[in-house]
């Protein structure tokens, strides 16, 4: 994956780095935050330092248009607000984010807290690694994406290429429209973990070549694309031999795709969870009427708090056996039980069977449409 523009821009930068000591991040204008809002001074101080965090100030967009560069390793560039409300993207069609050096290997790249949007192009991804250095290119460092979202791209090849290890942690894909990847790694292994892909457009979802592949805990709903991941060795090397594939509690739910898992070596490796997980910070981590009563009946939320996914209805009665459950819906009043005759929730003890359903919590639902005798909600006990 070395580009001769990657080369240039890195090579172009070092030449041109003035010799003046650090900007220093400055007060935001939430007069709370340290950081960064103008994206020159951000990049100045990340090239002329030794690694380090950086802090971007809330609702700060940083526009990288006709392409920025980033050549130090050991760096964490972080939003100081909440998820979302540090925003990257370009006003042209160029505007790549490129990381790595002419001169070493980069590693330990980690981008946290980001929205990628906006961002539309014939030719060129949104986000270019390469982590081998180019003088040699046999050692490679790695770029992890932390609690990023990415949105409304629109790429005629892949969004997100990297030469080194890839990670996403608790990140989110959403309304994106490629004719490649969303994301391809090689070089490196391939981490995917507690994160979500709604609604994108692809040739392929993920792809990996050469190293090792672990997703888990992630939900793919629905997407369209030939396949959600494809794990493959390196056709250049003769002795590459195909990569090992980890794949635990993943959702797979409404996709237009050939295979709803993991291609490798034209086998398909199947996501086989029941449901989305349910006590994670991921953007999709909710339930809907298909698969509330399985994740409360198996405990599958740790904490006992089940997001019900905005817009859900409920036609069929939810029995409730657990205790210490909490059940909220995302958006208040945004879910809604409808049972017409039946009862919408009966909180069942099984005395028995030594079985007390006690401390349930109902939280931002609505219920309508009752018409029945016993009413809408029970607690019932035998």
């Amino acid at each position: 994956m070395k580009t001769n523009k990657l080369t240039a821009l890195l090579l172009g930068a070092v030449a041109t780095l003035p010799t003046t000591n650090l900007a220093a991040p400055t007060l935001c204008s939430d007069a709370v935050t340290i950081g960064y809002d103008d994206g020159n001074e951000l990049l100045l101080d990340i090239a002329l330092s030794d690694g380090g965090t950086f802090v971007i100030c809330p609702d700060t967009t940083l526009d990288v248009a006709g392409g920025v560069a980033v050549g130090t390793s050991n760096i964490l560039v972080t939003c100081g607000g909440d998820v979302g409300e540090c925003i990257m993207t370009s006003s042209s069609d160029d505007g790549s984010i490129f990381i790595g050096s002419a001169f070493e290997t980069i590693t330990n790249v980690t981008i946290e807290g980001f929205l990628f949007t906006g961002y539309a192009s014939n030719e060129t991804a949104f986000v270019i690694a390469d982590t081998g250095m180019a003088s040699d290119y046999t050692e490679f460092g790695e770029v992890s994406f932390v609690d990023c979202i990415f949105a409304e791209n629109q790429v005629n090849d892949t969004l997100i290429a990297v030469a080194g290890g890839l990670t996403f942690d608790r990140c989110t894909f959403a309304d994106n429209a490629v004719n490649a990847y969303l994301a391809i790694n090689g070089y490196g292994e391939l981490n995917v973990h507690a994160s979500d892909f709604f609604n994108n457009s692809a040739l392929l979802l993920l792809g990996h070549v050469a190293s090792g592949v672990t997703i888990e805990d992630s939900c793919f709903q629905e997407n369209s694309a030939l396949a959600l991941v494809l794990a493959d060795a390196d056709d250049e090397d003769p002795s590459a031999i195909l990569p090992e594939v980890a794949s635990f509690n993943n959702y797979a739910a409404d996709n237009e795709a050939f295979c709803l898992g993991v291609i490798v070596d034209d086998d398909c490796i199947l996501f086989d969870a029941l449901q989305c997980r349910g006590n994670s910070t991921g953007g999709l981590a909710c339930y809907d009427e298909s698969n509330l009563a399985l994740g409360i009946s198996t405990g599958s939320s740790e904490t006992g708090l089940y997001i019900v996914c905005a817009g859900s209805i409920f036609e069929d009665t939810l029995i409730v056996t657990s205790s210490n459950v909490v059940i909220k819906c995302e958006d208040h009043q945004g879910c809604t039980f409808m049972p017409g005759t039946e009862s919408a929730l009966i909180v069942y003890s099984d005395t028995d069977a030594s079985t007390v359903a006690s401390n349930v919590t109902i939280s931002g639902m609505e219920f309508t449409g009752y018409t029945g005798p016993d009413g809408a909600v029970l607690l019932a006990a035998e």
